[in-house]
């Protein structure tokens, strides 16, 4: 049976978002966690931040929305089906 992950989202708009991906396997346990960004490469870990340019200061994403999916993969091999929301940024 493949893992399960959920997010912290809450549908909310946001300057400044920090996402933490939280999966479990109740059997062989969890091997990897991987989400992406508008359809780009797949990437791994936990938690990474969304956020909008700060006074040209800080590198960010101009505001609109953006479509963040994840999976996990347990250390039998088995593949959760890609899930994911839609993190509106202002």
């Amino acid at each position: 049976m493949a893992p399960l992950t959920t997010d912290n989202t809450d549908g909310g708009r946001y300057g400044m978002f920090n996402v933490v991906l939280s999966p479990t396997d109740a059997t062989s346990g969890v091997a990897e966690i991987y989400y992406r960004i508008d359809g780009g490469s797949w990437q791994t870990g936990t938690s990474f931040t969304l956020r909008t340019s700060i006074r040209h200061k800080l590198r960010g994403l101009p505001p609109g929305d953006y479509v963040v999916e994840y999976r996990s993969t347990d250390n039998a091999g088995n593949v959760e089906t890609p899930h994911g929301f839609t993190l509106t940024l202002y």
